[in-house]
């Protein structure tokens, strides 16, 4: 691996680490389908997972990840994204893919549940 590529990679992994802190009152699990929009691999499909910072529907999310792409000259990505989880299970993302060095969106499923009613005022 070259130099400077093990060194971002390095960085990466560093950054993630520590942008996940926060995320751990409630993070949620995603799985996906990833296109990136540049790099070697501009307009390829990949099967994506992710952690994402929270679990409750309609909420604003930062998500951290890994992405294999189908038939691609450089197969995985690693990615940090904002996006939103909408209803149903449903959450849409974008971000850097820092091994494919290109930006990338994503849509799938996240097991997101609704916020708990608060009870009326007394």
């Amino acid at each position: 691996m070259r130099p400077k590529r093990t060194l971002m990679i390095n960085s990466a992994l560093g950054w993630l680490a520590g942008a996940t802190g926060p995320a751990a009152a409630d993070p949620v699990a995603y799985l996906g389908i990833a296109f990136t929009f540049g790099g070697a691999n501009a307009g390829k499909v990949g099967l994506t997972a992710k952690v994402l910072s929270s679990e409750k529907e309609d909420d604003w999310v930062a998500g951290t990840g890994v992405t294999y792409y189908v038939g691609a000259v450089n197969d995985f990505g690693l990615d940090l994204s904002v996006g939103y989880n909408g209803t149903d299970n449903f959450s849409v993302l974008v971000g850097y893919d820092f091994l494919q060095y290109a930006p990338v969106g994503s849509i799938g499923w996240s097991d997101t549940k609704k916020e708990a009613a608060s009870p009326p005022p007394s």
